[in-house]
């Protein structure tokens, strides 16, 4: 039985698109760049900095200066107009933009019915401090009884000691009890089913709830339908 629903941020709760839409309105307004080509070249190089922490490029003690290191030298932006440019933003975005749809009332749902909940989240050119000020922004905060971030517990998605903190905050006997819910296939789901955990991919590809296994792991076309599952469960 699952007693605890753990969710990934950006992406599953969060809108990243969003985030670099306003991260590169105070950037223009900084050095006055090009707002739609400052866009595009934000998001190519996430792309690429998220795919290169994929092949372990990155040190996990290291990995926002690093990560920050390859984006300036992408963009040609430089560290510290990214730096102010994510602080502004995380207190300038408007929460209803910052919200994926469905998320927050997901959240409130899931609480109601009785299950502990968490963030379990990698990071990327900004610490997990930014994140949980846009958690709190956007309300999600009332219905997360713990977040666990990459640069403060020093192990990222989708490495098994990532989960089993998870699972040992929250004193679980047995991996099952925990469903991870995200995005991703690689850090999310296939972290989740390495640690024996129950594994949630939302695809919008997919039209209905797919039930792989023996209910070990599901993908869903929206994060609304992870009610269905639980209540099942």
């Amino acid at each position: 039985m699952v007693k605890v629903v753990c969710f990934d941020v950006w992406g599953t709760l969060l809108n990243i698109e969003e985030f670099y839409v306003e991260v590169s309105k105070h950037i223009s307004s900084i050095i006055g760049r090009d707002l739609k080509s400052t866009i595009e070249e934000l998001i190519q190089a996430y792309n690429k900095t998220k795919e290169m922490r994929r092949q372990g490029l990155f040190d996990n003690k290291k990995i926002i200066e690093q990560s920050l290191q390859v984006m300036s030298n992408e963009t040609g932006i430089p560290i510290e107009v990214l730096r102010r440019s994510m602080a502004r933003a995380t207190y300038s975005i408007a929460p209803e933009k910052a919200l994926m749809e469905g998320a927050l009332e997901v959240a409130k749902e899931v609480k109601e019915l009785g299950l502990n909940t968490a963030i379990l989240g990698n990071v990327l050119f900004w610490p997990g401090s930014f994140t949980r000020i846009i958690i709190e922004r956007t309300g999600l905060g009332d219905y997360i009884d713990v977040q666990f971030y990459a640069d403060e517990i020093g192990t990222s998605k989708p490495q098994k000691e990532a989960f089993t903190l998870v699972m040992r905050y929250f004193n679980l006997n047995n991996p099952k009890e925990l469903m991870h819910v995200g995005d991703s296939i690689y850090e999310d789901f296939s972290g989740a089913l390495g640690s024996r955990a129950v594994g949630v991919l939302i695809d919008p590809k997919v039209k209905n709830v797919i039930i792989i296994g023996n209910h070990e792991a599901y993908v869903i076309p929206k994060i609304s339908d992870l009610l269905k599952i639980i209540k099942k469960k």
